[in-house]
């Protein structure tokens, strides 16, 4: 079931508290945190098996999340990672086959550019910058 519900772990009370929650209910999407935002990235609704390029970001700070620019792809289960102060996506799947397109969000422009393709398209895959 697909779900906009987010829980917060509080590791000095070790409680978890329900949060607000985002405005897409979804699976498949990812998530990455960078200074006091969490970002959560496409994903998809299984009833229509509708495939999403929205971003949303929550502000740790205010507790509210809110809408930033769209990807330039839908995707759902992509790799993502940060270098830099720039979010890298790459991969997923957009609801017909597995990617090979990746793009490059900048925070301070609330932009994205197509970057480099992968050589092979992948789903569900992980990103880490070395």
């Amino acid at each position: 079931m697909d779900r906009a519900s987010v829980e917060c772990f509080d590791p000095e009370t070790e409680e978890w508290t329900l949060v607000a929650e985002m405005e897409k209910p979804r699976s498949g999407l990812v998530l990455m945190a960078i200074d006091h935002y969490i970002y959560a990235f496409g994903g998809r609704c299984r009833h229509t098996d509708r495939y999403f390029d929205i971003v949303e970001r929550y502000n740790t700070v205010t507790r509210q999340w809110n809408n930033i620019a769209s990807m330039n792809t839908s995707r759902a289960w992509p790799g993502v990672t940060v270098f830099d102060g720039r979010i890298y996506v790459l991969g997923g799947f957009d609801g017909s086959c597995r990617l090979r397109t990746a793009e490059m969000y900048d925070p301070d422009t609330d932009q994205w550019t197509y970057i480099s393709s992968m050589i092979i398209p992948r789903a569900g895959c992980s990103a880490a910058v070395v």
